[in-house]
């Protein structure tokens, strides 16, 4: 099984040192809050997962959920390898049914490869 690192950075929108809460262990519960978030949209549910496209629609969709889900959250980068997975099928012309494929085998490639980052903001009106 291959490891995918994301990375993740997020920001609050306190604009002085007087906002910032001080509420003890505010920022481990922000962590915790974020990290749960981030997790669930990258995996899906438990049965099934979740299907993407690419890379940038999951680092849009997982910064998309933390900012509707964590509003004390002002924005979101994220980064994550761009991994290939090319689909198996371990059956072949002498023996058509050793195994049957049902897009459940995948060969990582090492290419292409790279880094893709998103970032995703709130809109803050100065009105």
């Amino acid at each position: 099984m291959l490891a995918t690192e994301v990375t993740a950075f997020w920001r609050y929108p306190f604009e002085t040192l007087a906002s910032i809460p001080s509420k003890q262990l505010y920022f481990t519960e922000k962590y915790m809050d974020v990290k749960k978030v981030l997790i669930e949209t990258f995996f899906g549910p438990v049965k099934g997962g979740v299907y993407s496209p690419s890379v940038q629609s999951t680092l849009y969709y997982m910064a998309k959920a933390v900012l509707a889900r964590v509003p004390d959250v002002s924005s979101v980068k994220l980064k994550m390898p761009n991994l290939h997975f090319l689909p198996v099928n371990l059956s072949s012309k002498d023996n058509p049914v050793i195994v049957k494929f049902e897009d459940d085998v995948y060969l990582p490639t090492d290419e292409p490869h790279g880094s893709i980052e998103a970032t995703l903001s709130r809109i803050h009106s100065k009105m």
